[in-house]
């Protein structure tokens, strides 16, 4: 590869954690030079015991001018460039959050806890409105037979799209039918997925318009004009397909030699090896996350593994979000810490 590979902003959740002890953080990594440094560490006592798996740290992750918007559980905390808080954003139908992004000056929240995309308008300050995608049961034995698999086969057309005020009090019932954990914007649509879905879903003018079929269990599904990646988390490896020549290729992650792990008596429930999460596409490489918190880099014409940055062997701590970052601030704390080193 060669091109300098990029600066990232990572975070962490710790699944399993017990309250008293770090739920994860943010770090800064220079993946050229594999320096990191941890800037964040969540150890928060106000933190949401009530998270699925019980994964209670930082989240999803997204940059606006010279901001940092970083998603905890039931509230999106905003940093300064460096790393000041500025102020929390909430709402009512926030709940249990993971990815985010921005596209047009809109900040879009996965709201899993109520099969919810809100859109925050930055400009004004203010919630814009929701979107709810649930499950429409067909009859109450597919209901139960839902509850008693804890997942379903569907389709996009099985699913209902409606829409609500989320400043209202007027929104959807509390409900994680497809566990939403991933939103992303491709030109004037919002792809759309979650780990009980094994359709990514094409939102386009308050309509689902379309889907790309993927596994269950997936996160962070991307589309970069031909090409669409997710983590296949079940199957430990990144994916890769070109839509428009029908080619594919999976990307394993770095193997791990378990007798470096701790914690490893943690349920598979809980925390695993080689749990992937976290994924971003930067030039000619992918970037993804695993657990205990490693990032990969893969180059994506070679499809080989080109570097790992290691930086934790606990297996609970896990990546979450990644992104690249390249605001002033950060650009000199690095030239900084190369001085002083």
């Amino acid at each position: 590869m060669s091109n300098p590979l990029p600066k990232i902003i990572v975070t962490s959740v710790v699944r399993s954690s017990n309250q008293g002890e770090s739920h994860g953080g943010v770090y800064l990594i220079d993946l050229e030079t594999e320096y990191y440094e941890k800037v964040i560490d969540w150890n928060e006592a106000q933190i949401d015991w009530t998270g699925r798996g019980g994964d209670r740290g930082l989240r999803g992750i997204a940059i606006y001018d010279k901001n940092i918007f970083i998603a905890a559980s039931d509230e999106i905390f905003v940093y300064d460039e460096k790393f000041e808080l500025l102020k929390s954003i909430k709402n009512q139908y926030l709940k249990h959050c993971h990815e985010i992004c921005i596209k047009n000056r809109k900040l879009f929240l996965t709201a899993t806890g109520y099969d919810s995309i809100l859109v925050y308008d930055l400009e004004i300050g203010a919630f814009e409105i929701g979107y709810t995608l649930r499950l429409k049961p067909k009859s109450k034995f597919q209901l139960i037979l839902k509850k008693m698999l804890n997942k379903i086969i569907i389709g996009y057309k099985y699913l209902k799209c409606s829409t609500f005020d989320p400043n209202s009090n007027k929104g959807p019932y509390l409900a994680d039918t497809c566990h939403i954990n991933n939103v992303f914007p491709t030109h004037d649509d919002l792809l759309i997925s979650g780990t009980k879905l094994n359709r990514a879903l094409v939102l386009s003018n308050k309509k689902i318009k379309g889907h790309f079929n993927i596994p269950f269990g997936t996160h962070n599904v991307q589309l970069y004009q031909n090409d669409l990646i997710y983590n296949d988390t079940a199957n430990d490896q990144v994916s890769y397909i070109n839509l428009k020549s029908n080619t594919s290729n999976t990307f394993e992650l770095s193997d791990i030699d378990e007798q470096n792990i701790t914690h490893n008596e943690i349920s598979d429930d809980h925390a695993r090896i080689k749990f992937g999460r976290g994924l971003i596409k930067h030039e000619h490489c992918l970037i993804s996350g695993s657990s205990p918190s490693r990032i990969n880099v893969f180059d994506i014409k070679s499809g080989m593994l080109v570097k790992t940055v290691v930086l934790s062997n606990d297996v609970r701590n896990a990546i979450l979000g990644i992104e690249v970052i390249e605001l002033k601030y950060i650009k000199n704390l690095w030239l900084e810490r190369k001085r002083l080193s």
